[in-house]
Parts: C-alpha cells; sequence; structure tokens
C-alpha cells in the first residue's frame, strides 16, 4: 500500500541523508542497515534494504537487512519514515527504525488461532492472532490498517499507544452484514485496505468478488462487484436465463440463480464486466485460494478520490473514479508482460498485486508472477522499472533494476524518489531510486 512520506525519512531509512539540494548524499555507516555502497544515490541502481534471505521470524533487534523476514507481501511507511512490513509468512507486522535501521516486531503474536488472541478492543497488537496478514495502510489519524488475510478480518491499531482499536468482521468466512455494523459483518478472505481520507474505509473481500465499504459510522456497504452464483463451473452453463433476477440465498447476502438450496453454498461467480459503467454493476476476478502467494485483489487511492483495482485473474488494473465510472487503466486482459513502450491498456499483465502512486502521477504495478514492476507514465504508456518479465530469481543488488532478477514481487510503496518492493519469494524488500 502507498504511504507518502518525505524524502528525508526515507533516505535516512536507507543510511542517506540530503546535504543541499543538488541531490548529493553521504552515507553514515552507523544507521546504514547494511546497505553498501552508493546505490540509493544512483537512479536506477537497485539494492537490498530489508531481509536476509531466509523465512524465519529472526533478527529482531539488530539490522533489518540482517535480519530474516518471511514472504514480505507489502511495504508501507508511517508519517515518521518507520518501515512497516507485512511478514506473511510468520504472521507478523515488523518495522525499521528510520534513523538506526533495527527491525522489530510490532503486531501480531505468530500464532494462528489461539484463544484469546483472536482480536479484540484495548488489546495488545503483540497478542494478535493475524493469521497471515497481507497488507498494511495508514489512516488519517495515523492508525495501522492490517488486512487479517486467513482470519478474514480488518485489524486497526495505533501504534503510538499500543493496543487495538478496531476490529471489523466476525472472523466467520462468508458474506453478510451489508447494511450494517462492520464489526459485525462476514468477509471471505480481506486482502486489502485503503483508507477514504473522511474516516471511511475501502476493502476488497477475495472470495465474494467484491470491494466493500466502511462508512465513518462504521456500517458497511458493497461499494464495487457483485456477489453472484451465475455460472455452472462444471459445465460451463449459465445459470441465468436472459432478464431472469437473481434470489438471495438464506442467511447470506449471496444471490444466485437457480435452485438457492443447491447453489448457495457455491462460491461467487469470478466474471470480468461493467467498464463504462457504475461500480454496483462491474464483475471482478480475484480468484479462490488461501495459498501464500494468492492474494489478490489490492487497492490504491489516489489524491482526487480515483480507487485503483488490480483485477488479478483479469490481467488488468481497474479504476472506480471520483464519477462512479468504471475504466481499465492497464491490460488487455492476455495473460503475459509485453507491450513495453505502448498503452498500458493494450499490455499484457500476468497478475497484478500491488499498486502504487508516484509523486509525478505515475502508477506502479507489482506483476508477481511476471516476475517484475511495471509503471504507467502519467502519458498512459508503460514500461518496465525492476526486474525481467520472465525470469524469476536473486540477482542485480548495486546494478540497474531492469537488470535485476526478482522472485515473485507482490508489494510496493512510494516514498519521494524511491520505490520499495516487496520481493516476496527472495524474503527481503529492495529498493530502487528513480530519480
Amino acid at each position: 500500500m502507498l504511504r507518502i512520506a518525505t524524502s528525508v525519512t526515507l533516505l535516512a531509512l536507507a543510511g542517506c541523508a540530503p546535504e543541499e539540494d543538488t541531490g548529493d548524499h553521504h552515507h553514515d555507516p552507523a544507521v546504514d542497515a547494511g546497505v553498501t555502497g552508493d546505490c540509493l544515490d544512483e537512479v536506477g541502481v537497485i539494492c537490498t534494504v530489508a531481509g536476509d534471505g531466509e523465512p524465519e521470524l529472526a533478527g529482531d533487534g539488530g539490522p533489518a537487512t540482517a535480519a530474516s523476514v518471511g514472504l514480505p507481501l507489502d511495504v508501507a511507511f508511517a508519517a515518521d519514515g518507520t518501515m512497516i512490513i507485512v511478514d506473511f509468512y510468520n504472521s507478523v507486522i515488523r518495522a525499521v527504525d528510520p534513523d538506526t535501521g533495527i527491525i522489530r516486531r510490532i503486531a501480531g503474536s505468530g500464532e494462528l488461532g489461539a484463544s484469546g488472541c483472536e482480536g479484540s478492543l484495548g488489546q495488545d497488537p503483540l497478542d494478535l492472532c493475524l493469521n497471515h496478514p497481507t497488507t498494511v495502510a495508514f489512516d488519517g489519524q495515523g492508525q495501522l490498517l492490517v488486512a487479517g488475510y486467513l482470519s478474514s478480518r480488518l485489524f486497526r491499531i495505533d501504534l503510538g499507544i499500543g493496543r487495538v482499536t478496531g476490529v471489523l468482521g466476525t472472523g466467520q468466512r462468508s458474506y453478510r452484514g451489508d447494511e450494517g455494523p462492520a464489526a459485525e459483518a462476514s468477509f471471505d478472505l480481506v486482502t486489502s485496505a485503503v483508507p477514504d481520507g473522511a474516516g471511511g474505509i475501502y476493502l476488497t473481500d477475495q472470495e465474494n468478488q467484491l470491494i466493500r465499504y466502511v462508512d465513518p459510522d462504521g456500517v458497511i456497504h458493497r461499494h464495487a462487484g457483485r456477489c453472484i452464483i451465475d455460472l455452472d463451473v462444471l459445465t460451463g452453463e449459465e445459470l441465468c436465463q436472459p432478464d431472469e433476477e437473481p434470489v438471495a440465498c438464506p442467511d447470506s447476502d449471496k444471490v444466485t440463480c437457480g435452485d438457492p438450496a443447491e447453489l448457495c453454498v457455491r462460491p461467487c461467480t469470478t466474471a470480468f464486466a461493467g467498464d463504462g459503467g457504475g461500480p454496483l454493476d462491474a464483475r471482478f476476478a480475484f480468484g479462490f485460494g488461501e495459498a501464500a502467494l494468492e492474494p489478490k485483489g489490492q487497492l490504491l487511492r489516489d489524491p482526487a478520490g480515483d480507487l485503483y483495482v488490480s483485477d488479478s485473474d483479469n490481467g488488468r488494473v481497474r479504476v472506480i473514479g471520483s464519477d462512479g465510472t468504471v475504466r481499465t487503466v492497464a491490460g488487455n486482459g492476455e495473460d503475459g508482460s509485453s507491450g513495453d513502450g505502448g498503452p498500458a491498456t493494450q499490455a499484457s499483465l500476468r497478475s497484478p498485486a500491488d499498486l502504487a502512486l508516484g509523486d509525478d502521477g505515475s502508477l506502479f504495478i507489482a506483476d508477481p508472477w511476471a516476475m517484475c514492476v511495471r509503471r504507467v507514465a502519467p502519458d498512459g504508456t508503460i514500461d518496465t522499472v525492476a526486474g525481467v518479465c520472465g525470469e524469476r530469481g536473486f540477482e542485480g543488488d548495486g546494478g540497474p533494476a531492469t537488470e535485476a532478477l526478482l522472485k515473485v514481487p507482490f508489494g510496493l510503496a512510494v516514498g519521494g524518489p524511491i520505490l520499495y518492493i516487496a520481493d516476496t519469494g527472495n524474503q527481503r524488500v529492495r529498493a530502487v531510486r528513480l530519480r
């Protein structure tokens, strides 16, 4: 998720500090956190800023680059420049101090479901069972939002007092609760959450193929997508006849065509539809599954109020405009990584994940299964900024980012001139200076 902090604090995180407006920087070994040389001084060069390549929960209290971080899925920044890392494998959230480069655990017990750690108001976040968190973001009050993937909940944490201040969702994997209290609603895999700037929160309800919205009063609404069962996945037969209105499923907000007793136990149908129309008529393909590298439907909200969505299994990035219209901004629906130098809407993406926005308006797209990070320029053209699309591995630190190898890069964050990449399969966070 995107959290834009000042370039001063972000450069301090990597051991750099600006001397003057010339762009020259020096390194202080005491706070270099293991980042060697001047890689973050050079445009287009990639280096590791956290993680040693091992998945264990190890290294807290020491330099971030000497610590082990298990399948990092996301990166965000607090207002003071603290780097927040989602350690998916170990079910914890880690933080890297911007002045010292020291890493520590700030949320998550590492347990997956022990009694008493499921989440309650006032709880110490270190005792939370996050059950494989996926993304993090900060709301307008500076509180941390954590998407608990397999817990099917969204947590709000006040890091200043070290307490859980909000728990959304019952933890039961289903689809219930629209137009009621979000704390009593049910989700089926929460994969992403972003604030709206006015006290509300958008979140992706992955297996329900929805984006839902929690308003400032704590009431939840269906914001985009349809949780409808309208296709027989075994035969490919359409279940809805022309002009047939689907019926509500008992004890659920799902709808279906056909016999509810038979069909309502099935998952909601994935589809691609709705460009040019309103969000409630749009259809998404966020897919199914609970594995480490399957969270989909990541969100990004820009300052103008446009909500970007990684429509992952449709191979597209779409936007729900502030005018209420849905459109595609990247991806042609074909599986691949072609199209650099041309219009982003004619390029192929494999399964877009996290999104980030540059301060020049560029949209960065993590495409984990293409093994690269793409950029959509303000003029709508696309290029690759990190990784060699189609090739996986770990190499290239200290050299050009476009010649380096990544392994399933999921998460992104941009701060000033620096792009941060959660290089998930390599168990590292890497960084590239953009200008």
